[in-house]
């Protein structure tokens, strides 16, 4: 465990500088040197495995992280730490007093206005549940509980919400054969349970995502046409027929491979989804891809993958859509060194590779890319494996202002954190000039 007692610092700049930053004109394009802030669990406790960025959720006033192993109340009972978007301050850490240990409260996160919604798959007795908070106040304003849930169901694994309506997947349910529950958050009443048409054990409802009168259920492990080669249900949240509607359509990858989990990770933004297939073959066999889908029609617009994809990077471990713009996480992808993590940003209406961002300070193993987030033009970006505070502490790195115009690269500027010194930024530079 590494030990720092800096609060600010003073860094040098050997690189090109802000200073500089009208030298080619003004041109407008992509930016790919945001600020970045490095976010950090609060807890008075050692703060080993506690995986702070296992699950993150981010809105223009809110960003919110998941810590599903934090022992403060129990155990692995979990918290989710909460911090302003607008600054990346610190606001206040939310925990379930009254869950037990191994609850892992936090295990997944999604934000809509000041509300936030938490998974605790360990809940229960090992149903599992949900919770809606306000984020203003930390209050908390509502349990969600599956009707007839049985231990092992995972209830609460994956979380969306979407206006007054929140998505929760069980994968566990009925022996992992899964299913996702659609609620009225105001109420907290079961509106509607979405299945596979031909449930077997495929563990339905690992991913899910809300948009509009649209819910997308990911089936990592769908075995059609291939063992877990993955598929993705589209159900119509609107439709009251029945309290088990039928999937409206069924998506699946144009280029199917055997253990591609199409389905690890979905996002829906309009009428667009982008899924994650971390076991696809990208540049290379197994490196993994996501997949742009139009669910008016069921086409697919493309296949997004990285050019420097090898075996077992994860691409597509996390995903999110936000406009144009595509965040596709790979846990497992070479950054500072093996393992590290990466996250690449696309302009998904041209399916071009726009950047790829690495920890800045990353180690092997961080797993940097587990979870992602975009709004706009500010990303999250969690860790869980990183270890700065304690073995597997975890972290989240925060993103702002990702799209500008296309200047100079920058290494560093004032406000971004310091590497290696935990809650420090850089205030000014000494020495600036220009490196060949």
């Amino acid at each position: 465990m590494r030990h720092f007692v800096r609060s600010s610092c003073t860094g040098r700049l050997l690189a090109l500088v802000a200073a500089l930053v009208g030298f080619y004109g003004g041109t407008s394009a992509w930016a790919f040197n945001p600020g970045v802030t490095k976010l950090h669990g609060r807890s008075p406790e050692t703060k080993t495995d506690f995986r702070f960025g296992q699950s993150v959720a981010l809105s223009d006033l809110w960003l919110v992280v998941g810590e599903p192993q934090n022992d403060e109340i129990g155990d692995f009972a979990g918290a989710v730490q909460v911090f302003d978007a607008r600054t990346g301050r610190f606001l206040r850490k939310i925990t379930a007093t009254d869950l037990p240990s191994f609850s892992f409260f936090g295990t997944s996160v999604s934000v809509c206005g000041n509300l936030a919604l938490i998974g605790a798959p360990g809940a229960n007795g090992g149903i599992g549940a949900a919770f809606v908070y306000d984020l203003k106040t930390g209050k908390r304003l509502a349990q969600l509980d599956p009707a007839f849930g049985v231990s092992g169901d995972d209830f609460g694994t994956a979380v969306s919400l979407g206006g007054d309506w929140a998505l929760c997947g069980a994968p566990g349910f009925n022996g992992d054969k899964g299913v996702a529950y659609l609620f009225d958050v105001k109420t907290a009443t079961q509106l509607a349970r979405y299945q596979n048409p031909t449930p077997v054990v495929e563990r339905f409802g690992s991913a899910v995502s809300l948009s509009g009168n649209l819910a997308a259920v990911g089936v990592p492990e769908h075995d059609t046409p291939l063992a877990n080669a993955g598929a993705v249900f589209l159900f119509d949240a609107s439709d009251r027929a029945s309290q088990a509607p039928a999937s409206l359509r069924k998506l699946s990858a144009a280029d199917p491979v055997l253990n591609g989990a199409f389905g690890q990770s979905v996002s829906l933004y309009g009428h667009l989804l982008l899924t994650g297939a971390k076991g696809a073959t990208g540049a290379a066999i197994g490196s993994g891809a996501a997949y742009l889908h139009d669910v008016r029609t069921g086409g697919e617009l493309g296949k997004l993958f990285t050019v420097d994809g090898l075996f077992g990077q994860e691409f597509g471990s996390g995903v999110s859509l936000s406009g144009n713009l595509g965040l596709i996480g790979a846990q497992s992808g070479n950054g500072n060194s093996t393992g590290t993590g990466a996250a690449y940003l696309f302009d998904v209406s041209r399916r071009v590779e726009l950047a790829k961002w690495i920890a800045p300070d990353g180690q092997g193993g961080d797993r940097y890319g587990v979870s992602v987030a975009l709004c706009g033009g500010s990303a999250l970006i969690g860790a869980h494996l990183d270890d700065d505070q304690a073995n597997n502490s975890g972290a989240a790195y925060y993103y702002r202002n990702i799209s500008g115009p296309l200047q100079l690269t920058s290494k560093a500027k004032s406000g971004d954190f310091a590497p290696g010194i935990i809650g420090a930024d850089f205030v000014s530079f000494a020495n600036v000039y220009l490196n060949d």
